[in-house]
């Protein structure tokens, strides 16, 4: 199983890594970003999961939840799954937290998705 999340910005969020010296996530932020500039990953995604999926009535009190919501201007690619599949694009925070909490609520707990913030033009 492969799990991973990616996400851009021009800022430093910790916490985060920075994927130098990472050949898979590198290869995987080519693929879904077009570069490797300005991409970071989260470490112990995995584990993140885990712990919301065993209280998953209260994803909101989770430390994935807290994360997801302090990168959610950003462009984030989420997987966590078996296979690498193409991404379905999300543009909603509400959405992408509900569609984590029924993937995570299902046996396989795969979840996989392009997070696109809708960006307020003033």
């Amino acid at each position: 199983m492969s799990q991973f999340i990616l996400y851009k910005s021009s800022q430093y969020q910790p916490p985060v890594c920075q994927i130098d010296g990472n050949t898979f996530l590198q290869q995987q932020a080519i693929k879904l970003a077009g570069s490797c500039s300005d991409v970071y990953s989260i470490p112990d995604f995995d584990e993140m999961c885990v712990k919301a999926q065993a209280d998953i009535s209260s994803i909101e009190a989770s430390e994935l939840y807290q994360i997801l919501l302090n990168i959610s201007q950003n462009e984030i690619f989420l997987w966590y799954g078996a296979e690498l599949e193409d991404l379905e694009e999300v543009s909603s925070f509400d959405e992408m937290i509900e569609k984590i909490k029924n993937a995570l609520a299902q046996g396989s707990g795969e979840i996989y998705f392009h997070y696109m913030p809708k960006r307020v033009i003033i």
